[in-house]
C-alpha cells in the first residue's frame, strides 16, 4: 500500500512540476525534493522560523512545495491588497480542508454564495449597539478574572494563559451565544485542551504531508486523540445550542401573554439568537457557525490578550504610561463606557504594536480561481494556493523600522504606511467579523488588571518560543508575576 502510494504521488508530482514550470515555478524558492517537496524542512524546524528565514532569503514572494501542493508565500502589501480586497479571491487554500473537517462550512471555511449569505446576515450581530451592551458582560467576567488572580499576588511565576483562556471562553459564550458556561470557576479544562489538540493535529497534517493521507493518519497519526478531542468540542457546541433553544422557546411562551404590548423598536440581535430565530440556516450550518465562533472568538482573543500582558510585564515604562492613561481617563473602579475605552489612544497603540509582533493568526490562505497579475510584476495562474504570511509582513524591515523591537509610538503615524502593511485582523471582505469586539475585550482586560495589579516579568526570564499552529502560541505559555497595587 505504501509503495503504491509513493509511486502514484511521484507521478503526480512530476506532472505537476511540468505544468507549472513556465509560470509559478519561475518564482524563487528553496530546493525541492521528489515527492516531499520542501516538507522535510518543516520537520527539522518550527514552520514559523522556516518561512521567516526563507522570506529573508527569497524576498516578499516565493514558492514552497508540500508534496504535490504548490504554495506561493506573499508578504508584499501591494500584492496582498489585490488579493484581500477582491471578492473574486475569497476561496480558502487547499490546506483549509484540515480545518473544515471540524469547523464545517462556517464563516472561516465557507466560500461563494454560502459565505456571502452568512457574512451578510451575521454582520449586524456585531453592530455598535450590540458591542455597547456587551461591555457589561465583558466587565463582569473580567471581574471574576481579577478575583481568580488574587491567589497569584506575590513573587511566584505562573502561567497567565491558563486564566485568560477561560476568561475569553466565558466572554464569547455569553456575548455571542447568551449562554453562561462558567469556565473560570470550573476545574474542567476539557474544552480548552481539546481545542489545543485539534489545532495542533490539524497543523501537523498540513506540514507532515504523509498524514494528509487518511489511511496513514489513521495508522500512524494522532487520529484517536483528534476525534476524542473533536467530540468534546462538538459536545460543548451542541450544549450551547440546546441551552439557547430552550430559553428561546420559554421566552416565546411567556411573550404570548404580552402580544398586545406596545411594539418596540427593532434592534440588532446577538449572534446565536439571530441564527436560531431569524434565519433559514440548517442545523448543520448553525452547528458550523457556533463551532467557528467558539474557536475563533476564544482562541485568537486569548492569544492577543496574553501577548499584550506579556509585553506590559516586560516593558515597565510602557506599562506605567498605559496605567497613567487609564487612571486619568477612567479614574474609578466603575465599568468603563465604550467612549472611554475608545479614548485610550496610547493603550490602543500598545495593543496594535503587540499584534504586529505577535499576530494571533500568523498566516492565511487563498486559492485563486483565475489568473492574477500582481503589482510586483508576477503573474499567478488560476488554482494557485496563495499564503499571506502575516507574521513575515509585520516583521518586514522595509515597512517597519527596527521590526523586532516593541515600539508602540510607531502607530502614531500609521497613516504613512500602506493600508495592507498591517493586517492583524486580516483585511477586505473576509476580515475578522469580530475585531471590534476583540479590541473592546482586550482593553477591558488591560484596564481591570492594571487598576488592580502591577504586571511583572517572570523570575526566570526567557524569550518566548513561538509556535505557528492555526493560532500563534508559545511553548512556555505566558510566564509572569503579579503584585497587588496599593
Amino acid at each position: 500500500m505504501i509503495v503504491f502510494f509513493v509511486i502514484v504521488v511521484s507521478i503526480f508530482f512530476i506532472l505537476f512540476l511540468k505544468f507549472y514550470k513556465k509560470t509559478v515555478c519561475s518564482l524563487p524558492g528553496p530546493k525541492t525534493y521528489p515527492i516531499l517537496g520542501n516538507a522535510l524542512e518543516f520537520l527539522r524546524e518550527e514552520p514559523l522560523k522556516v518561512l521567516h528565514r526563507w522570506e529573508r532569503v527569497y524576498g516578499n514572494i516565493y514558492r514552497v512545495y508540500l508534496g504535490k501542493d504548490l504554495y506561493v508565500i506573499m508578504t508584499n502589501p501591494e500584492d496582498i491588497e489585490v488579493i484581500l480586497s477582491s471578492y473574486k479571491h475569497t476561496l480558502k487554500a487547499v490546506s483549509y480542508k484540515f480545518i473544515s473537517s471540524w469547523l464545517g462550512n462556517g464563516l472561516i471555511t465557507s466560500y461563494g454564495d454560502i459565505w456571502y449569505k452568512h457574512r451578510k446576515f451575521l454582520t449586524p450581530t456585531f453592530h455598535f449597539k450590540i458591542l455597547e451592551s456587551s461591555i457589561e458582560i465583558i466587565h463582569k467576567n473580567v471581574e471574576v478574572l481579577v478575583k481568580q488572580l488574587q491567589v497569584k499576588d506575590g513573587k511566584c511565576d505562573f502561567n497567565m494563559l491558563e486564566y485568560i483562556e477561560k476568561n475569553s471562553l466565558d466572554i464569547i459564550c455569553e456575548v455571542a451565544m447568551d449562554v453562561k458556561i462558567n469556565a473560570q470557576t470550573s476545574n474542567d479544562a476539557g474544552y480548552l485542551e481539546a481545542v489545543k489538540n485539534v489545532t495542533n493535529i490539524s497543523t501537523e497534517r498540513i506540514f507532515k504531508i504523509w498524514f494528509q493521507v487518511d489511511i496513514l493518519f489513521r495508522l500512524f497519526g494522532k487520529y484517536k486523540l483528534f476525534h476524542k478531542s473533536l467530540e468534546i468540542m462538538e459536545k460543548i457546541s451542541k450544549n450551547v445550542i440546546a441551552s439557547k433553544r430552550r430559553r428561546i422557546e420559554e421566552n416565546i411562551i411567556t411573550d404570548c401573554d404580552n402580544i398586545n404590548n406596545e411594539s418596540k423598536k427593532k434592534l440588532p440581535v446577538p449572534f446565536l439568537d439571530s441564527i436560531l430565530k431569524e434565519s433559514n440556516f440548517t442545523d448543520d450550518e448553525i452547528h458550523s457557525e457556533v463551532m467557528s465562533f467558539l474557536f475563533a472568538g476564544h482562541d485568537t482573543t486569548t492569544s492577543a490578550i496574553c501577548f499584550c500582558l506579556y509585553q506590559l510585564a516586560n516593558y515597565p515604562d510602557v506599562q506605567n504610561k498605559v496605567y497613567e492613561e487609564i487612571t486619568e481617563l477612567i479614574p474609578n473602579d466603575r465599568m468603563p463606557s465604550i467612549q472611554e475605552l475608545n479614548s485610550l489612544k496610547y493603550t490602543d497603540n500598545v495593543i496594535k504594536e503587540t499584534l504586529r509582533l505577535y499576530p494571533p493568526v500568523p498566516m492565511i490562505g487563498r486559492t485563486l480561481l483565475e489568473e492574477v497579475k500582481l503589482p510586483s510584476g508576477h503573474t499567478l495562474p488560476a488554482n494557485t494556493n496563495l499564503n499571506i504570511f502575516i507574521f513575515g509582513l509585520h516583521h518586514n524591515p522595509n515597512i517597519f523600522t527596527r521590526p523586532e523591537e516593541f515600539i508602540p509610538e510607531r502607530f502614531d503615524n500609521e497613516n504613512k504606511r500602506h493600508p495592507f502593511s498591517y493586517i492583524s485582523f486580516s483585511a477586505g471582505p473576509r476580515n475578522c467579523i469580530g475585531q471590534r469586539l476583540a479590541m473592546l475585550e482586550i482593553k477591558i482586560v488591560i484596564v481591570a488588571l492594571l487598576k488592580n495589579y502591577k504586571l511583572l516579568p517572570a523570575n526566570e526570564t526567557k524569550s518566548l518560543t513561538l509556535i505557528m499552529e492555526l493560532i500563534l502560541r508559545t511553548k512556555e505559555g505566558i510566564p509572569m508575576r503579579l503584585m497587588k497595587r496599593d
